[in-house]
């Protein structure tokens, strides 16, 4: 089995959720993002022996939300093929009711939660965020038909939980905090051109 690169924003997972990833078919889940709608798991499945992105639902959602969840996924699914769409690997439950996506792992250079992603011309834009201890000002470029990242200039303000919109060749950062504790909002707005 190859063996994925592992950097300090990734946490191995022991416990409740790892064996209910083993069994539903997907072991050594390693959690690399958590944000407002759940967890990613970086994971190695066994029946197709390749390493996947799993992303995770919290068990106590309201059955609404658990199958619109289920029901995207499933058309997601049906999308696969598209150069603009995620492709959808597998939709499932695990035992205790946990929701999941599997999809192809693009992992990010650089690890991080509550970042704000926008999409221009082909590509997919990735905005701040932020690491357990600090707010980050890294901004980077998916090529989707290259299948590659890029890192570009950093914005001028670091910021996580932002709102990210692009208009023409420019992607706008819209406030956001400056502090992992979602305390210290920003009443900025930054503009990179991509022109």
């Amino acid at each position: 089995m190859p063996e994925e690169p592992r950097s300090d924003g990734v946490a191995s997972v022991s416990g409740g959720i790892a064996a209910e990833l083993a069994a539903a078919g997907f072991e050594e889940a390693r959690q690399v993002a958590r944000g407002g709608a759940g967890v990613i798991y970086c994971c190695y499945e066994t029946a197709l022996g390749r390493s996947v992105a799993v992303k995770v639902l919290p068990s106590h959602i309201d059955e609404d939300s658990r199958e619109r969840f289920l029901r995207e996924g499933y058309a997601m699914g049906v999308l696969s093929g598209h150069p603009n769409i995620v492709n959808i690997l597998r939709v499932g439950m695990t035992a205790s009711k946990r929701p999941f996506i599997g999809t192809k792992l693009v992992g990010m250079p650089t690890p991080r939660g509550s970042y704000g992603a926008t999409y221009i011309d082909g590509r997919i834009v990735v905005v701040g965020g932020e690491e357990p201890t600090m707010v980050l000002d890294v901004v980077e470029m998916y090529d989707i038909s290259a299948g590659k990242w890029s890192t570009i200039a950093p914005m001028p303000t670091a910021r996580h939980a932002e709102v990210v919109a692009t208009v023409g060749n420019t992607v706008y950062c819209i406030g956001g905090a400056d502090r992992p504790t979602h305390e210290g909002p920003i009443a900025t707005v930054e503009a990179l051109d991509f022109r």
